[in-house]
């Protein structure tokens, strides 16, 4: 490119800033009003969203290490007659068992079902005065939805790896439900889990005391016998223990009023500046674009 035509090409873009600058200074109304109303709008979300408080609970998963311990030693005299009689001998079952229950799907449905959460989770269908919903009958909200909803936006179970610490969170618009959900929910597993256990140690104590009445070798019968006697102990465990899967580490509490997740104010208010701001962009090039246009 030579020296006139790098000029010339110079010249012309400066032309084009200064046209685009005059066309800025003309429309300045319309582009200052497209800024202040997205900013505006954005503003009013902010802070006409309902707040999200955020109450979290830390647990941990209980071993029965004596137990399990006792089990594995075990394990070679015992062959098949441990699996036959459903005792489990990896000492991670109680705490997989505990975890799966409170992400299942069936344990969260019980848990809607029973504090009749179906109406707070879609409450904004639910016409209150009349006591019925305010949608067609095909679109009534069911138990199934609600379970959806609560494991995706409500509930969120994280799991420490390093530490084996888990926190169950509990993400809604009131802060006491929030703290209170989340601690009943980890009560009702831990009830949940020493029932499990009850019943199935009872079931084991039934198999081996049949087992006991037809075996005759004695170190079979010893091996019978601590096992029912470790059966044993679990059942009383699991009777006089509250805190039998998770032990709870840190209640959940209520968030202050202010103390909430969303909406994030100030991210929405920037957005909208943004939003603004590139609107106000668009339209300053699309009217320089069409002026240039007709005037050619």
């Amino acid at each position: 490119m030579t020296t006139n035509s790098k000029v010339t090409a110079a010249g012309e873009t400066l032309r084009k800033r200064g046209e685009l600058l005059a066309l800025a200074l003309e429309l300045r109304a319309w582009l200052i009003a497209i800024v202040v109303a997205c900013t505006g709008a954005a503003t009013a979300v902010a802070f006409l969203m309902r707040p999200v408080y955020r109450a979290e609970t830390v647990i941990l998963p209980v071993t029965q290490e004596g137990d399990m311990g006792l089990l594995a030693s075990m394990a070679s005299q015992l062959g098949a007659l441990g699996s036959i009689a459903g005792i489990e001998l990896g000492g991670d079952s109680l705490k997989e068992s505990a975890i799966a229950t409170i992400r299942s799907r069936t344990f969260t449905t019980e848990f809607i079902a029973e504090k009749g959460l179906l109406v707070r989770i879609f409450e904004d269908d639910w016409e209150p005065d009349s006591g019925r919903w305010d949608l067609s009958a095909d679109d009534v909200p069911t138990l199934w939805e609600a379970q959806k909803v609560f494991d995706e936006d409500i509930r969120d179970v994280g799991e420490n790896r390093r530490t084996g610490l888990v926190t169950l969170a509990i993400e809604w618009r009131d802060p006491q439900e929030a703290a209170d959900w989340a601690n009943e929910l980890v009560a009702r597993v831990n009830q949940r889990i020493r029932e499990d256990v009850i019943k199935e140690s009872e079931r084991s104590l039934a198999f081996l005391n049949k087992e006991l009445e037809t075996t005759q070798t004695v170190e079979l019968r010893e091996a019978i016998f601590k096992l029912a006697e470790n059966q044993t102990r679990r059942i009383m465990i699991a009777n006089t223990r509250e805190d039998y899967a998770f032990k709870v580490i840190d209640r959940a509490t209520p968030p202050d009023e202010d103390d909430y997740v969303r909406p994030q104010r100030v991210v929405l208010i920037f957005a909208g500046l943004l939003a603004g701001l590139a609107l106000a962009l668009t339209l300053l090039l699309v009217t320089g674009s069409l002026r240039r246009s007709a005037g050619s």
